[in-house]
């Protein structure tokens, strides 16, 4: 069953993350642009909003026009396809440093 609902979660996270890229247009190149820990605090402010109605956060980097809470188990899957953003933003600025 655990195996199950890990596979199930880390689905979630990686269609979330195709979403933003494809719905939205978040590309790698759009997502460099948030060096300054963007992606983080927003990962922080899903993570931490525990369902639809919760307010937009201090924290939030961008517009509260952005700010779309959804179900916990929801703003949990957008949290972790930011970081997994962050993540990558990060690799691509290693691969950059070790290229020069």
């Amino acid at each position: 069953m655990n195996e199950i609902v890990m596979k199930r979660a880390a689905i979630d996270v990686i269609q979330e993350r195709m979403r933003q890229i494809s719905k939205f247009d978040w590309t790698c190149s759009h997502d460099d642009q948030y060096s300054e820990g963007q992606l983080v605090d927003a990962s922080v402010c899903y993570s931490s909003a525990d369902g639809p109605e919760a307010p937009c956060p201090f924290l939030w980097p961008w517009s509260a026009d952005w700010w779309h809470p959804s179900t916990e188990r929801r703003n949990k899957v957008k949290a972790a396809a930011l970081m997994l953003a962050e993540i990558e933003r990060l690799d691509r600025a290693e691969e950059m440093r070790n290229k020069t």
